[in-house]
């Protein structure tokens, strides 16, 4: 589907970083800088949007790439919609999972350490 400049799109959110969110709209990517995610001052970014989220948003600009670059604090209310991903979407329950690999990475950084000494 063709976006313009104004249109307000449902993306899915990828990704956070200190200055903004990064979200996906069918194959395009895109970006909400952290001065677009609302009018009061952001402490935490991820207590907004979160990867796995849902959320409506205006379309700001869409650069020549594809890459489209957007708002979260001009969507009016009427058009408003964040989807919170439920919890077991953001843990991953796979064998992956960090704290199976905390105990390998300790040992590996305290060895690491006992060279300098």
């Amino acid at each position: 589907m063709k976006i313009s400049e104004g249109d307000y799109i449902k993306v899915n959110i990828v990704d956070t970083r200190y200055y903004g969110v990064l979200f996906k709209y069918g194959k395009q990517e895109g970006l909400i800088h952290v001065s677009e995610l609302s009018n009061d001052f952001v402490f935490s970014i991820t207590s907004i949007l979160a990867p796995g989220d849902k959320a409506v948003v205006k379309v700001l600009k869409i650069e020549r790439n594809g890459f489209i670059r957007a708002s979260l604090k001009q969507v009016p209310e009427d058009k408003y919609s964040v989807t919170k991903a439920p919890i077991d979407e953001i843990i991953d329950t796979g064998p992956d999972r960090l704290l199976e690999k905390l105990p390998t990475w300790i040992e590996s950084a305290l060895k690491e350490m006992d060279k300098y000494e």
